[in-house]
């Protein structure tokens, strides 16, 4: 049990170590924030680019509405993850206030990821695969904005 609990901090840990170091990266930008229908909480889409030879990554928060994405708020991570054929990154929409769906064409890999954060554990969180936003503008999430 003792490593089981050791295993779980070690990968809290480093879950959180690594948006801190995204979040602190010169090329890590918000590239999203949709307020939830009832007005309190916010997702919050993060797009950060490690340069020429890797693709985009996206993490997605869930904060009090207004707030920055802090480390303790990380639901989801996705590696190349694209809207449509021609446009990076992922949307995040609200089903209810307690639903977030995070969809995405493609992902060379999509993982969520559960800390425990209140306004995070009392949100359901679902991806949602193969949707085609036609209306995403062409290239990354930033740089169309």
């Amino acid at each position: 049990m003792k490593h089981l609990m050791f295993g779980l901090v070690l990968f809290k840990t480093l879950v959180i170590a690594s948006l801190t170091l995204l979040a602190g990266c010169k090329q890590s930008f918000e590239a999203a924030r949709v307020t939830g229908p009832d007005g309190l909480l916010d997702a919050v889409v993060l797009e950060s680019d490690a340069g020429a030879t890797t693709g985009y990554t996206y993490s997605v928060c869930i904060v009090v509405r207004g707030k920055p994405c802090v480390a303790n708020a990380l639901v989801a991570r996705f590696d190349e993850a694209a809207r449509s054929p021609s446009s990076w990154g992922v949307d995040v929409v609200w089903q209810s206030p307690k639903h977030l769906e995070i969809r995405y064409l493609r992902a060379k890999s999509a993982e969520l990821i559960d800390l425990e954060q209140p306004s995070s554990s009392t949100t359901r969180v679902t991806l949602k695969a193969g949707v085609d936003n036609l209306a995403a503008p062409h290239g990354p999430m930033v740089k169309s904005n």
